[in-house]
């Protein structure tokens, strides 16, 4: 698994749980300005999290906790991993 693949794992988790997390706010009644610095904060951390043990966990070869398959190096046919051609 490259770097590319845990940007994009990054960003696409960052968006979701920055959306939810606005959705939410403003559902509770928060002007959109401090809705949406609370949101872009809590889910850059949660992002953050999330890559991080993902990271920590192929580097030390576990499988994947949602599919258990092996991390196999960077060409790796992981379900949510990029089609890369050698």
């Amino acid at each position: 698994m490259n770097t590319r693949f845990w940007l994009r794992r990054f960003l696409i988790n960052f968006l979701i749980a920055a959306g939810l997390l606005l959705l939410v706010n403003l559902a509770k009644g928060k002007a959109l300005g401090e809705a949406a610095v609370e949101s872009l904060t809590w889910g850059g951390i949660a992002a953050a999290i999330f890559i991080i043990t993902g990271i920590f966990r192929a580097r030390r070869g576990d499988p994947c906790r949602l599919c258990g398959i092996p991390p196999e190096g960077p060409t790796q046919t992981h379900p949510g991993a990029p089609n890369e051609r050698p």
